[in-house]
C-alpha cells in the first residue's frame, strides 16, 4: 500500500488502456507506448534516440491530514510524449483519446488494487506544439486515496 505500488499498478493499467492506440517511433514504425517511473531515463549518448512514444508516471505530493483519517491522498502526474510526423499536425486526436481512456477508467471504476481515484482529474495539451513538431507533449494530474496508518494504542 505504498505510493510505489500505486505507481506500478498504474503503469500496468495504462499499458492495457493504450494497447489499441497506434503510435509510431521516430523512424515512422509502429510502436507501443514506453512507460517510465518518475522521469525519463538519461540518454547514453547524443546519438541515442529518445524513447518516443513515452509516458512518465510521476509521484508527487502525498498528503496525510491526521493519523485518524481513513486515507492519505497521493498526487500522480502523467506526462506523455508522442512522435507525429504528419503535416496536418493533428496530434491532439491521439492525446485526447488517451485522456478520455484514463478519465473513463477512473471516473467509472475508481478502484485500482487497494487504491481509489478521486474524481479530480486535470489534463492539458502543451501549447508550444508549433515549436516542438513532430514531437508533442501533454500531461494529466490524478489524485488517489491510499490507506492510512492507524495510531498504536500503548494502553490497550
Amino acid at each position: 500500500m505504498t505510493p510505489e505500488k500505486l505507481q506500478e499498478d498504474l503503469i500496468d493499467e495504462l499499458k492495457k488502456m493504450f494497447s489499441n492506440i497506434e503510435f509510431t517511433d521516430e523512424n515512422g514504425k509502429k510502436d507501443v507506448m514506453n512507460f517510465f517511473k518518475q522521469s525519463l531515463p538519461r540518454k547514453k549518448s547524443d546519438e541515442e534516440p529518445d524513447p518516443f512514444p513515452w509516458c512518465v508516471v510521476a509521484l508527487r505530493e502525498n498528503k496525510v491530514n491526521d493519523v485518524g483519517d481513513l486515507n492519505q491522498i497521493q498526487d500522480v502526474e502523467l506526462y506523455f510524449g508522442i512522435y507525429y510526423d504528419n503535416p496536418d499536425c493533428q496530434y491532439q486526436h491521439t492525446m485526447l483519446s488517451m485522456f478520455e481512456k484514463v478519465k473513463k477508467r477512473f471516473l467509472t471504476n475508481p478502484i485500482i488494487g487497494e487504491f481509489s481515484a478521486l474524481p479530480d482529474i486535470v489534463s492539458i495539451l502543451d501549447n508550444s506544439d508549433a515549436e516542438t513538431y513532430p514531437f508533442y507533449f501533454a500531461g494529466m494530474a490524478l489524485k488517489f486515496y491510499m490507506p492510512n496508518y492507524e495510531r498504536e494504542d500503548d494502553f490497550s
